[in-house]
Formats: C-alpha cells, sequence, structure tokens
C-alpha cells in the first residue's frame, strides 16, 4: 500500500537566531533551506520528486511503509551530521488509491501529534564538559581558528556548523542572483555585510539597525480550502506541483522588489556611494556605504526565506519602507490555486550593538501582534505592519512595550494607532500609506510639508501634547494659529486623534527617522 510521508521543521527561528551574531544567522539560513531541497537533504532519498518542498516543510510519496522507513532514517542521519540543532518532525500515513486527499488532511494532524508529543534528545549537558559555547550556553565542541578576533572562543556543534568554510562560501552565493541586480555604482559591484556595524550608519549620528520578520496571513487556511475542492488523487497530485514551487519562491520575488527599490536610491554622491530618500525633507539622512576598490556594501542583508516567511536586516532608516515594499509584493502576486497573498511585517529598530537574538525576537512578536489584530477585527484580506523603535528589556514581549503608549486605567494603548493596515478602505482605521504619504508627507498638512517644515518645533511638540488629550491639542492648534496663521492637519484627523487613538506620536518617532 502506497504511504505518505510528511516533513516538519521544528523550531526554525530557534535554530537561526539562536546566536546574537548576524554571520551565525546568514551561516544557519541555507542549512535550513538545504534541509527542505530536493537537491538538498532530500537528494537520492526519494524516488518520486517531492509533492511539497517549502517553508521547512516537505510531502512525499513512496511505494510501501518499509520504504518510507528507510526514507526516515536516512534523513534523520544526514539532518543530524550536517544540521546539528536543527530538528524535524516525520509521519506516514497509508492511503488506497483514491484516498490522496483524505491522507493529506490526516497527515497533517498526525504531524501536528508528533510535535507535541516528540521527545527532545537529553543530552549529557554539562558532564565531563569544561566550557559552554560563546554564542549559545551549550556544551563547547571546538574553536572557530578562522576568526582572528576570538580564535579561542569555545563554540557548540552547531555554531560551528554555521560557521564552516564551505558554509560561509554556499551562504555568500546563495543570494548571488540578487546582487546581480544591485546597482553598479562608479564601477563598484554590490556586496551584502556580514555585520551589523556595515550596514549603513551616518558618521557622527545614532546607529540604528532595523530586524523585519514578514509572515503570511492564513495559507494554511488557503491549502485546506484547495485541498477540499480537488476531485482525485491527480489533482492534489498536479495541484501540489503547480502551487508548492510559485509560494516557495515568493520571498525570493519579494527580495528581488527590495533591490529594485534600492537601485533607485543608490548612486555616487562626492566620490561616495549613498543612499538617498526621495524626498527634499530627507536629504540630510543620507549616509556613507562601506566601500572598497571593488565593491561596496549594500545598506540590507537577507538572513532566512521560504515561501510566505522571510527576515531581513537593513539600516533602522529604510526599514520601514523596505518592510512596506514587501507586503506589496506579496499582494501583488498570484500563487495558483491559492491566490493573493496577504501578510503581515514585524519591525524592531534598535541600536546597533543590541544583541541580534533579542532584537528578532522583538520583531517576530510585531508580526505575530498585527497578525492578531488583523484576526480580532475579521480583516481576512489585509495586509499589517507593525514596529518598535527602542531597545527591549530581556524578555520583553509587545504588550510589555506598548504600556508605555498608554494613558487610560485599562492600559489600552490610546498614543499609537499600531498596527497600521497596509491599505484599507476603513474610515475608522489610519493606513501606512496614509501615515507615509499625508501626515508624514510633503503635501500642504503634511509634517514634511513647507508648513510644518518651517515649524519643525510645533511638530515635534504634538508628540508631548497628545498625552494630556485631545482637548491640549485643540487649545494648542488654536494658540498657534492665532500667532501664524492656519497650520492644518491631514482632514481624517480630528484634534489630533482617530477615535480614541491618536497618530501624532507614531509619526513623531518617524519624522527624523523614517526614509
Amino acid at each position: 500500500m502506497p504511504v505518505l510521508t510528511g516533513v516538519d521543521l521544528v523550531g526554525i527561528q530557534r535554530y537561526v537566531f539562536g546566536s546574537n551574531r548576524l554571520r551565525d544567522a546568514i551561516g544557519a539560513s541555507p542549512l535550513v533551506e538545504w534541509a527542505t531541497k530536493p537537491d538538498g537533504a532530500l537528494a537520492g532519498l526519494a524516488a518520486e520528486p517531492p509533492l511539497l518542498a517549502a517553508g521547512g516543510n516537505v510531502l512525499l510519496e513512496f511505494p510501501d511503509l518499509e520504504a518510507a522507513k528507510r526514507f526516515a532514517a536516512s534523513y534523520s542521519r544526514r539532518m543530524y551530521e550536517r544540521t546539528p540543532g536543527l530538528n524535524a518532525a516525520v509521519a506516514h500515513r497509508a492511503f488506497r488509491q483514491g484516498e490522496l486527499k483524505a491522507a493529506v488532511q490526516a497527515l497533517q494532524v498526525d504531524l501536528a501529534r508528533t510535535k507535541t508529543e516528540r521527545q527532545p534528545s537529553a543530552p549529557l549537558l554539562g558532564l565531563g564538559v569544561t566550557a559552554a559555547c560563546r554564542e549559545t550556553g551549550l556544551p563547547a565542541h571546538g574553536f572557530d581558528h578562522q576568526d582572528p578576533s576570538e580564535p579561542h572562543a569555545p563554540l557548540s556543534r552547531s555554531i560551528l556548523a554555521m560557521r564552516a568554510a564551505a558554509q560561509r562560501e554556499r551562504a555568500g552565493g546563495r543570494w548571488q542572483r540578487l546582487l546581480e541586480r544591485g546597482p553598479v555604482v562608479n564601477g563598484k559591484q554590490a556586496t551584502f555585510p556580514d555585520d551589523l556595524d556595515h550596514l549603513g550608519r551616518t558618521t557622527g549620528e545614532l546607529s540604528l539597525f532595523g530586524v523585519v520578520h514578514v509572515d503570511g496571513n492564513g495559507v494554511g487556511n488557503k491549502i485546506k480550502t484547495w485541498l477540499q475542492n480537488c476531485s482525485d488523487d491527480d489533482a492534489v497530485r498536479a495541484g501540489y506541483r503547480e502551487w508548492s514551487p510559485a509560494l516557495d519562491q515568493l520571498a525570493a520575488s519579494a527580495m528581488g522588489r527590495i533591490m529594485r527599490r534600492l537601485s533607485v536610491a543608490i548612486g555616487e554622491d562626492e566620490g561616495q556611494v549613498k543612499v538617498r530618500g526621495t524626498a527634499p525633507v530627507t536629504a540630510a539622512l543620507e549616509f556613507d556605504l562601506r566601500s572598497d576598490h571593488t565593491n561596496y556594501r549594500l545598506p540590507f542583508r537577507p538572513v532566512l526565506a521560504g515561501g510566505d516567511d522571510l527576515t531581513f536586516v537593513c539600516d533602522g532608516r529604510i526599514a520601514l519602507d523596505l518592510a512596506s515594499t514587501v507586503l506589496e509584493a506579496f499582494e501583488a502576486t498570484e500563487i495558483p490555486h491559492l491566490g493573493h497573498i496577504y501578510a503581515c511585517a514585524g519591525i524592531a529598530i534598535c541600536r546597533t550593538h543590541t544583541p541580534f537574538a533579542r532584537v528578532y525576537s522583538l520583531a517576530e512578536g510585531l508580526c505575530a501582534n498585527a497578525k492578531r489584530w488583523l484576526r480580532e477585527h475579521y480583516l481576512l484580506n489585509a495586509s499589517a505592519v507593525d514596529w518598535h523603535l527602542g531597545t527591549p528589556t530581556p524578555g520583553a514581549r509587545v504588550a510589555d512595550v506598548r504600556r508605555e503608549y498608554a494613558t487610560t486605567e485599562q492600559g489600552e494603548p490610546d498614543l499609537t494607532c499600531r498596527p497600521y493596515l497596509l491599505s484599507s478602505e476603513m474610515a475608522q482605521a489610519p493606513t501606512w500609506r496614509w501615515l507615509r504619504d499625508e501626515l508624514l508627507g510633503t503635501g500642504p498638512a503634511g509634517l514634511r510639508g513647507q508648513c510644518w517644515r518651517d515649524r519643525k518645533n510645533k511638530a515635534l511638540a504634538l508628540g508631548d501634547l497628545v498625552r494630556d488629550g485631545r482637548a491640549a491639542v485643540r487649545e494648542a492648534l488654536g494658540a498657534w494659529e492665532a500667532v501664524d496663521g492656519p497650520i492644518p492637519l491631514p482632514a481624517r484627523l480630528q484634534d489630533g486623534y482617530f477615535d480614541n487613538r491618536t497618530p501624532l506620536l507614531d509619526a513623531r518617532e518617524l519624522l527624523d527617522l523614517y526614509l
């Protein structure tokens, strides 16, 4: 009897972002990709191409249970040797001819049960071990002698696998196609930085970097709906082989959209490769990119991309712009049988030397918060963005960092409108595009327009006035207009508020930051 085998990688984010160094995450990302690729960990282990190999999931058919078990044994061995620390749940489900759809549905339940019931391995942590890994705290296995700064730092087996010479070379070439789309400036080619210090800081200015995490909304439900509508086994197989590769390329195509966006902004200025915003008032935010005789480093670095899930780092000043670029790319792409994919983005912007793993954890929490907000408001076909500016305390959740935006006794954050819908016709909620183009825009009522640009101190003061409520904003605007004449705000703002929430503090935070 034929058997359907499912593989689901467990704890991908914990594996990739277990270290506080960007270069370790860069090395771990292609290992995750290798674990589910037909020409990677699956090579030579199955006679038929996988039905699904995307987003950390694999679906394979075997002629019988014995063949499926042989695959599981060989695959587990490869994972143990090549990707120590990255685990996978494996489940099998036998089926008869014409029952493939039912087998897929049952296998999803089997995998969920396997993930909850699995017993993690219990290595002899600390027994016979005299040192802990500098990055993860796990038992040390060896040293990275190729690191001139810390050649004798004890490291765990998983970190050593990420830093292996062959792995570094593979990680460097993984995004080569993206680099080919990067602009050539003064004969110099674009490269990706391997260090957060090289993301494009400005001399004499506060250096910030952003971690952006994007995740699709309801993709699993879309797959379930498609599967329920399949008529027979052939339709299931054909459909999987149509939408699976398209979904797997979704994140990569979004990264390509980012490169096109950067190509517009990057150019030469006084012999230096620089990034410049499109609005005249953002010219002061231009920043140098480190370069040598042949290359310059982009202010952007992909870290993890698979299906509808991606993570990248960039200079903090362009994080929100690149995040919205990804969401727009998702919405513009139609996946066969699944339709358009909507997504949420979480952006954490912190000082450059903030522990990388902590910043990623906050970005992931912000993305989850935006997804939860959409579900609570029954917005199924919408994208949203949420962000936080500032260094989080260890273990801080989104609810913790939002307390500073609350003035009511109930603790609901009324001094922010985050998360923002990417775009919507909803009159009761501002959108990111409205915040970007109108409130932070260069129009007559925009805070970067001529009227407010000549009164920047007043624009910044709005962020303080909202803490005293709607009446304080109305009184201040009236006093300013009595002296200087009309000082408009966008028409949808009533005394600086949308219902009981205000975007003015959000705008103040981004006024001198967002490029």
